[in-house]
């Protein structure tokens, strides 16, 4: 395999998302590679050992196609796939050869990944410790007995000052990174929205609500001859039901369906609550208990 560096590979790299109609007639592949040559300036070289090997004639092979504008790197393996053919970029040479010479090159690409190193991380580690993991978690799952640490030729190493991911590899080894680092942005969004959605939604779930409750008719012989009927009642209410005692936090959703905070108020012989719906529920069980003085409500 051959390790190649990013810049040198630059002007190949750029020729590649050029994009252009590939239209050829029974092109043979000698002048073929010198037509991208001239339209691209770049350098091309065909693997004669490679396709000897394979038993192919380089003399004899023809393209012929009617591809429409799109950049090189799509238009060109394709083409090329029509005699099992591919190309590699190497030192800044665009290398054609057969597709199982290809599987042992090694390209050099650079993912950003700024964004993997600052979500839902560890503040106390620095963005190099950070890397590391993620560089540990793709080659464990990614061609694992590829990388130069478990015997293979394929490297990554981090980029610190530009927060890059340098990895050289195959082709194919490539694709399935990038395809990695895509699944993970996808998870971090899904969870930096489950983050971020609203853990209550009280105005929809339990709305205020006005309530007007009669007074128990039993309720006269518990409570103090003395005493107010309604004004014990209230009192019982807020001693066995503590939230009708403060009022509660609304948000601004809330405070559209209620005009006023919540409140317990008596008026003669009657019972105004208002409050969340929730409340006036414990409310209403607990002056259902008052009208049988044989059952004392629980405490």
């Amino acid at each position: 395999g051959i390790r190649n560096s990013l810049s040198d590979d630059a002007a190949v790299l750029t020729a590649l998302e050029t994009p252009r109609p590939t239209r050829l007639v029974q092109v043979p592949l000698t002048e073929f590679a010198g037509t991208l040559e001239q339209e691209y300036a770049i350098q091309v070289a065909i693997d004669h050992r490679a396709l000897l090997d394979a038993g192919l004639d380089v003399e004899t092979i023809e393209f012929s196609c009617d591809y429409k504008s799109a950049p090189l790197r799509s238009n060109l393996p394709r083409l090329l796939r029509q005699h099992d053919l591919a190309c590699v970029v190497d030192h800044e040479v665009l290398v054609v050869t057969t597709t199982d010479r290809a599987s042992t090159f090694l390209e050099t690409q650079a993912y950003p990944i700024a964004d993997l190193l600052s979500a839902g991380i560890d503040a106390d580690e620095s963005p190099a410790q950070h890397a590391g993991k993620l560089e540990a978690a793709l080659s464990a799952s990614v061609d694992a007995l590829s990388w130069d640490h478990n015997g293979g030729n394929s490297h990554m190493t981090f980029a610190a000052p530009w927060n890059l991911l340098v990895v050289s590899a195959t082709a194919p080894t490539q694709r399935k990174i990038a395809a990695t680092l895509d699944q993970l942005r996808e998870a971090r969004r899904r969870q930096t929205e489950q983050n971020l959605a609203p853990t209550e939604v009280p105005a929809v779930e339990d709305p205020i609500e006005l309530r007007v409750f009669a007074i128990p008719a039993a309720t006269d012989a518990a409570i103090d001859a003395n005493s107010d009927a309604a004004e014990e009642v209230a009192r019982l209410v807020l001693d066995l039901v503590p939230e009708t005692r403060s009022t509660p936090a609304t948000s601004a959703a809330a405070s559209a369906v209620a005009t006023e905070a919540p409140y317990l108020r008596v008026a003669a012989n009657r019972l105004v609550v208002r409050h969340r719906r929730s409340v006036l529920a414990k409310v209403e069980s607990l002056l259902k208990q008052l009208e049988s003085p044989s059952t004392p409500p629980a405490r």
